[in-house]
């Protein structure tokens, strides 16, 4: 029956998204002269600037192929990563060796397609090959993932003992957790022009009234058009930002309310209220409707000359695209973290972080791989110390230098990095973030970004918090019924009902959808769910919401 769901899933998403764009290849793995080339899928929307047309004929790559004997044909997306992996899984032809998302494996997401392909038989399982493979045996490891995301995940009991994925992006130590500062990015000429520091913007109503400002200001891109007041990057990401001021500060979606009882955030004031707060933007003309439902490239296209004054992100995506576009000859037009913006306890909102990462991007292999332990053997030495210094710095003398312990840019490529990503990416460097995990380099002080200036401030502005308990998730990830709950769930897509309130022609049609979904929680077993965390909860306070 698994498999059954898991096809028709497939079948009715590619019905409905039949072209899924990117950049394509249609061999299958090959041998030449001692190097096996491997078909490579980078399942990122927006993941194809890491590798532009002539990478692969890098010095750096080719270095890559003589340590290990293997290169890559990879293949990108333009589209949503979900629709790509159930256009691949339906076809049973899986690309060699793939990137995607695994945030979990709940019903509804990517990591849901994940499991069922790997259940369904598609995926190749590594178990027996990841004792000879001792740099993939690291990322393993409790505290660099999560006990959480181990247990529930990484060796989903659907597996049954099996492993299926290797995660990647992970940290070694905490002191390589990527703090993303995520925030409210302005352009700092407009600021300036309305002699506002960004440090002043403390509060939603303080950001809606630089909104407002801004419509009226007549502000121009470098081309002359009037800007965009507020916007995001492709499908909508990240328009939570906006909404910074209705954070609760807590860690998980759940509340306390005025008994001590936790309820779901969905069922609070709070909740209509943020609703209502974002459909007021798009209203009164001050948030970009169509940025909902964007691609990547559209995003770009106006980002890149400055034509949207505010936009919400995570520091390394904006300032990895703008510092060789629009930074190089408008340097005035740097993007600054506004606030922070308090939250509703009127705390400074932190990123929450885990003991070991909580959900990652993962690689998989197709069952149908050819020498499989040689795929597996590349992704080991990239993971090596050697591997590492290679895939981040290059070869040394050309591309970098060693000062002590610590490899630095020659000074050609560190401005080349600064301003010339493609050119940066064309040296094959785009490759190292998709298949690093355990990743030890900012804490070996290797990553000369995280001394930036503009990153250090926004880190103050979205600073890092760790949690070493479980959550309230954790716990209604026990509860009997929840298999059953998410079923009855999967075929509703909040997010997406989300978005067309915030379009909504009134606030009281906005108010429906939020309505709509609890009627929709209470029908799949919402007061079981509550009332089997509270009564849990009553046994162990400990844990977090």
């Amino acid at each position: 029956m698994k498999k059954v769901v898991s096809i028709l899933l497939s079948i009715m998403l590619l019905s409905t998204f039949a072209a899924c764009g990117g950049k394509k290849v249609n061999s299958n793995s090959s041998k030449t002269g001692g190097v096996t080339t491997y078909i490579f899928l980078n399942c990122w929307n927006g993941g194809a600037a890491d590798f532009p047309d002539g990478w692969d004929k890098s010095p750096l790559v080719a270095e890559l192929a003589k340590k290990t004997g293997v290169k890559l044909k990879v293949e990108t997306i333009t589209s949503s990563e979900k629709e790509k992996l159930a256009t691949v899984f339906a076809s049973g032809d899986l690309p060699d060796i793939t990137n995607a998302p695994y945030w979990s494996t709940d019903p509804g997401g990517e990591g849901e397609l994940i499991k069922n392909a790997a259940v369904d038989g598609l995926i190749l399982p590594i178990k027996k090959y990841i004792d000879k493979y001792p740099n993939i045996k690291r990322m393993y490891q409790e505290g660099i993932v999560s006990k959480t995301y181990l247990d529930k995940d990484i060796n989903n009991k659907e597996y049954e003992g099996e492993i299926y994925v290797i995660p990647t992006q992970t940290p070694r130590t905490k002191d390589d957790v990527t703090n993303w500062a995520y925030n409210l990015f302005c352009r700092k000429d407009i600021l300036a022009s309305l002699n506002i520091k960004s440090e002043s913007i403390t509060s939603t109503q303080a950001e809606y009234d630089l909104m407002k400002k801004i419509k009226d200001g007549n502000f121009k891109d470098i081309n002359g058009k009037p800007v965009i007041v507020g916007s995001t990057w492709h499908d909508g990401w990240n328009y939570a930002d906006f909404l910074r001021g209705f954070g609760t500060g807590n860690v998980t979606g759940w509340s306390k309310d005025s008994s001590g009882k936790l309820v779901n955030d969905r069922f609070t004031q709070n909740e209509i209220d943020k609703v209502l707060f974002m459909r007021k933007l798009v209203s009164e003309g001050l948030f970009d409707p169509e940025c909902f439902t964007q691609t990547d490239t559209q995003a770009k296209e106006k980002i890149v000359t400055g034509r949207v004054a505010m936009f919400g992100c995570h520091y390394p995506n904006e300032y990895g695209f703008l510092k060789g576009t629009l930074y190089k000859d408008h340097p005035e037009m740097e993007y600054v973290p506004l606030g922070p913006i308090l939250n509703e306890k009127g705390e400074v909102p932190a990123q929450i972080s885990t003991d070991g990462r909580s959900g990652s991007p993962v690689l998989f292999f197709s069952k149908k791989i050819k020498n499989p332990e040689k795929a597996l053997g590349f992704v080991d030495y990239i993971n090596s110390d050697e591997g590492l210094k290679l895939v981040t710095f290059g070869i040394e003398g050309t591309h970098y230098k060693m000062d002590g312990k610590v490899p630095k840019y020659t000074d050609e490529w560190n401005n080349i990095r600064a301003t010339d990503d493609t050119k940066f990416k064309l040296a094959g460097f785009g490759l190292a973030g998709n298949f690093v995990g355990a990743d030890p380099r900012n804490g070996w002080g290797w990553n000369p970004d995280y001394s930036e200036a503009g990153y250090v401030n926004a880190r103050k502005v979205s600073p890092l918090k760790f949690i070493d308990y479980k959550t309230a998730d954790d716990v209604v990830n026990t509860w009997p019924g929840k298999k059953a709950y998410d079923e009855k769930m999967s075929t509703y897509n909040y997010d997406d009902e989300l978005k067309k309130a915030y379009l909504a022609k009134s606030d009281a049609d906005a108010t429906k959808v939020v309505e709509e979904v609890r009627k929709r929680m209470k029908a799949a077993g919402y007061d079981e769910m509550v009332k089997y965390l509270n009564d849990e909860v009553a046994k162990d306070p400990k844990v977090l919401n």
